[in-house]
């Protein structure tokens, strides 16, 4: 195999560019630029031996213009296309723009990350100045996680509204990967306005904030398919709960669980499965309600809590009583002092009028 895959170029690349950056690797035989609606976002560049092409994946990861290259070997059979080993990860890859000088790729990756493990995130700049050019990139890990990413608008990063879309690379892609439907169970789904979402939540030492964390991630992801009703977290300390979305519409839920099956959350890799909005309303009625263990545990903890608060108004009743000492006693010794200088001065006084 002498061919190589170049992806995530510059758009400013063109082919004397990459016969500069890949020609000591060997004799180069054909380099063909793959675009879409705009500059090239792929590569092929095909050396005369395997060996040169071989060499050549040395450059992954190398910055071009701003931008670290991916190079693999292209599959021949895939005709100058996508390389059909990877279409999925390079569908993934979205496009944002309109980014303000001051973000920089570890923001996008905080950012992105809601919708699934960043892959790569890179804010484009110029080569002389190093200041941002006003768009990056950004690479999940699946096409449907792009989707849903790009469904979530709008984004917002210090105080700007960002364009994400489909790079066009994820576009073209997106043309030639095999169709994969991700599969969510719907047995018993009723009306089909409900989601139950097995392994989002689990145990954490500082529990309600946990939970509210994962109920906003939940709004935050759900609510870029359709309006949400409801959405029950539980808040008993017990790993692998159901957390319970009702939306208004079928078809909003359905979309969700799509998105949602086989993604992962802190770790975790999810499981979906599409119910009635009754069952939806059930199932966060009764995570919402502690059982009797839990209500006695929660008791526990709330004495517990108020014997700790008691003691520490006790004690600061305590420093506060200390301070107002320390502050008496130095405005005894400020006067003490102050009494002590008059008297120097009048014996000064006194000593230069003999």
């Amino acid at each position: 195999m002498s061919t190589i895959h170049v992806a995530n170029l510059s758009p400013a690349i063109h082919g004397d560019m990459l016969r500069s950056i890949f020609a000591h690797f060997g004799p180069i035989v054909d380099i063909r630029l793959i675009s879409g609606q705009g500059p090239a976002s792929y590569a092929f560049v095909e050396f005369g031996t395997p060996d040169a092409a071989g060499k050549a994946l040395a450059m992954s990861g190398s910055e071009f213009d701003g931008r670290a290259l991916r190079v693999e070997l292209a599959n021949q059979k895939g005709g100058g296309s996508v390389p059909p080993q990877n279409p999925q990860a390079l569908s993934a890859e979205l496009f944002v723009g309109g980014l303000a000088p001051s973000i920089t790729g570890d923001m996008l990756r905080m950012h992105f990350s809601r919708w699934g493990a960043v892959q790569e995130a890179n804010v484009m700049t110029h080569r002389q100045t190093g200041v941002s050019k006003g768009f990056g990139f950004v690479r999940l890990q699946s096409h449907d996680q792009a989707l849903a990413c790009v469904g979530g608008a709008p984004h917002v990063i210090e105080g700007r509204t960002l364009n994400v879309e489909l790079s066009n690379l994820g576009k073209n892609a997106v043309q030639v990967a095999p169709a994969r439907k991700r599969k969510h169970s719907t047995d018993g789904e009723g009306d089909g306005r409900g989601l139950c979402v097995q392994q989002l939540f689990d145990a954490a030492p500082a529990l309600e904030a946990y939970a509210q964390k994962v109920e906003a991630d939940t709004h935050a992801t759900c609510g870029a398919f359709g309006s949400i009703r409801s959405i029950g977290v539980p808040r008993p300390k017990v790993s692998g709960l159901c957390v319970w979305v009702e939306f208004d519409e079928a078809r909003a839920a359905r979309a969700a669980a799509a998105s949602l099956a086989s993604r992962t959350y802190d770790g975790r890799t999810l499981g979906v499965r599409v119910v009635s909005s009754d069952a939806a309303r059930k199932g966060a009625a009764a995570a919402a309600a502690p059982s009797d263990g839990d209500t006695e545990r929660l008791r526990e903890k709330a004495r517990f809590e108020a014997d700790q608060s008691r003691l520490l108004q006790r004690r600061v009743e305590d420093l506060e009583a200390e301070l107002e000492g320390v502050r008496a006693s130095a405005k005894k010794d400020r006067d003490f002092q102050k009494q002590r200088i008059a008297a120097l001065v009048a014996r000064v006084a006194a000593l230069e009028s003999v």
